[in-house]
């Protein structure tokens, strides 16, 4: 629900401030993949990227469809086989999907976990595999799994800046025994044809590696580290690829050649500069930013977005649910009530406890928000 919810949550943080005289306010990237300072975050967004149309189908399986919770799992039903092709005259209710959760965890410092999802045709469609190495390891729960929580960038444990008691910020202050992650694989596994997704990410001499690979062959791949007094340096370099796959009656060949280029970013001081392969001069950002545009994130969602895409026609198409005026009366009624207090300057303490009763039910899932404005 946080990426659905983080526009609201960045609102209401902002005037919780302004309420409270506080300075401090919470880092939240309204969009992300935009900026180059935090690369472990690029490289998620990025990621994040070919995973993002199959994590919202998993989110909206329980909306629209009967959830039986299973063994580690759940299997949606409905009558008719709605949502398939495949759809029949029979009322009575029927397994559209299913996915089933399992981890293991008896090898100290590594955590493997596995996600079967089965489909309209009432076949396994494929498999996500994950092995995590390092310490304080945990499992994702099941709500993760249906919502499409995942992460791909190992998770460095490290506390947070403290923040007010009043004002929380969405990302956990850190405690002792959160994940220290070393490397984290992540991979999507056809029944048939094997491997053909991965991305594999790892700590290595206070710096980082992710290599991104499509068919066993590498199309990304990122490397940051300590320069020590010459800052931190990350390079980003993109490969030619040729890849053909197919599933059913799909298939993809992409090809590019003449594409291969490296992305050079140099952070001294919290000043970045950035270079084209082996251009003498540093570039501005526009043109960097283009380039990385037209090269690394094409690369990723040229094919593996694709490739996710076949997949999904496995399972059952969803809808929406808009909610109606109605169902947000509640907290219509009760920002009109603050608002008439802020503007009377009575009773800002209420304000500010709604407030942060927003933030709180927010963040446990207590109050969702279907948030269909523009970007602003």
């Amino acid at each position: 629900m946080y990426f659905r919810n983080r526009r609201l949550l960045a609102v209401i943080l902002n005037v919780g401030l302004l309420l409270t005289g506080s300075q401090q306010a919470c880092a939240l990237d309204i969009d992300p993949g935009t900026s180059f300072k935090d690369i472990d975050k690029l490289t998620d967004d990025l990621a994040q990227q070919f995973y993002r149309a199959w994590q919202q189908r998993l989110a909206e399986l329980p909306k629209n469809f009967q959830q039986i919770g299973l063994s580690g799992g759940a299997q949606f039903q409905a009558p008719n086989h709605t949502g398939c092709q495949n759809t029949n005259s029979d009322p009575r209710l029927q397994r559209v999907a299913e996915i089933l959760h399992s981890f293991n965890l008896s090898t100290p410092g590594e955590l493997t976990e596995s996600i079967n999802y089965r489909g309209c045709d009432d076949e396994w469609i494929l498999k996500e595999r994950s092995t995590v190495y390092g310490e304080n390891l945990k499992p994702m729960t099941f709500a993760e799994v249906i919502a499409g929580k995942r992460r791909f960038v190992p998770a460095t444990g490290e506390p947070q800046p403290p923040v007010p008691a009043a004002i929380q910020c969405p990302a956990n202050p850190g405690r002792a025994d959160e994940p220290k992650e070393k490397q984290r694989i992540f991979m999507i596994v056809d029944p048939v044809q094997g491997t053909v997704l991965s991305v594999n990410s790892k700590r290595i001499n206070r710096g980082s590696e992710t290599e991104f690979t499509v068919l066993g062959k590498r199309l990304v791949h990122f490397l940051t580290q300590d320069l020590g007094a010459a800052g931190r340096e990350t390079t980003i370099e993109v490969k030619d690829f040729d890849i053909s796959f197919h599933r059913g009656n799909s298939n993809i060949h992409s090809r590019a050649s003449d594409f291969a280029m490296k992305f050079t970013i140099v952070k001294k001081a919290d000043v970045l500069k950035y270079r084209i392969d082996a251009e003498p001069e540093y570039t501005d950002l526009n043109r960097f930013q283009q380039l990385f545009s037209e090269r690394v994130a094409f690369a990723v969602d040229d094919t593996a977005s694709f490739i996710m895409g076949m997949y999904l026609e496995s399972l059952p198409q969803t809808k929406i649910p808009k909610p109606s005026v109605g169902a947000n009366q509640r907290i219509l009624d009760e920002l009109n009530r603050a608002l008439s207090n802020v503007t009377n300057k009575t009773q800002l303490e209420s304000v500010i406890a709604l407030l942060q009763s927003y933030i709180t039910d927010i963040q446990s899932g207590d109050l969702e928000v279907n948030d269909h404005r523009k970007k602003p």
